[in-house]
């Protein structure tokens, strides 16, 4: 409740929940991915319609701060601080008309600087309207904004990666994958492949790429109280982009430095055996046994 005192403040909220995710509790996870969880239980009645922009405000602002691996859980239901900060939007614009959400939507994504967060949250947007993967849209008096008003939330999505792409920052964005297939959709994947190429140009790039390509998931036997965390990186997924094949060779020089973080060198370890097991002929999405880290 005192932190949602600050909700009127888009600055000194968005202070607050950085002040959170940098604080670790017990268990490893971040304070405010229990924040987060908690704040649902306040957004129907608690929190003030006033404060409705500010909040959102501030999740644009620095929503990609709290994208901490450590509050992904590994359980087979699990999901990260991405989708509580998704379910707390939805939840605050669901009270709303449909011209509030538009006007609030523009005005916190034309400032944002959370470009992983904007993308995302613009893409689920979509997925109610059937796209980007959906199975099927959702019923019209579900969705929280119009097939027109869409459409202006993708352009300014894209005008957000594009900039974030000038300024030689996108490399650094959350879940980068996410924000690549989404700019093939909205501006084609030349575009993409045009950047993609001037990004791995050097060694630190093609680093952050692979990164930035690297899903975290999780396995575990009946007999296990805990899953074990996997990783996986297949070749594949880059193919929209690039060939594999023109940049395996540097891959492989690059697992022999010594100076990559711990997760780079998990990222690039784990492409070159997937990209090996493609080479065999075989379907790294198969069933079969992945080692645990």
């Amino acid at each position: 409740k005192a932190t949602l005192a600050l909700a009127s403040d888009a600055k000194a909220f968005a202070a607050k929940l950085i002040e959170l995710a940098n604080q670790k509790r017990p268990d490893g996870t971040t304070r405010v991915r229990a924040f987060l969880e908690r704040l649902e239980d306040y957004t129907e009645k608690e929190v003030s319609s006033k404060s409705i922009p500010s909040i959102v405000k501030a999740l644009f602002d620095v929503g990609d701060q709290l994208l901490r691996p450590e509050d992904e859980r590994h359980e087979i239901f699990g999901f990260g601080n991405d989708l509580r900060i998704w379910r707390i939007i939805r939840q605050l614009l669901c009270r709303l008309d449909g011209l509030a959400r538009l006007k609030v939507l523009k005005e916190v994504m034309s400032e944002g600087q959370a470009v992983s967060t904007i993308v995302h949250i613009v893409a689920v947007l979509g997925m109610q309207h059937g796209k980007y993967g959906a199975k099927e849209p959702d019923p019209e008096d579900q969705r929280l904004i119009s097939a027109q008003h869409l459409k202006e939330l993708e352009k300014l999505a894209l005008e957000k990666v594009r900039n974030a792409a000038e300024r030689n920052c996108l490399l650094q964005a959350p879940h980068l994958w996410r924000i690549l297939y989404r700019w093939q959709d909205w501006a084609g994947v030349e575009e993409v492949k045009q950047w993609l190429q001037k990004a791995i140009s050097n060694d630190e790039g093609l680093v952050n790429i692979l990164e930035g390509f690297l899903q975290k998931g999780s396995t575990r036997s009946l007999s296990d109280v805990v899953g074990s965390v996997i990783y996986r990186l297949d070749p594949q997924w880059l193919e929209p982009f690039l060939e594999p094949s023109q940049i395996i060779d540097r891959v492989r020089r690059l697992a022999e430095n010594s100076r990559l973080t711990e997760i780079q060198k998990i990222a690039i370890r784990q492409f070159i055996r997937e990209y090996e097991v493609r080479q065999q002929g075989k379907n790294p999405n198969e069933p079969w046994t992945w080692e645990a880290e």
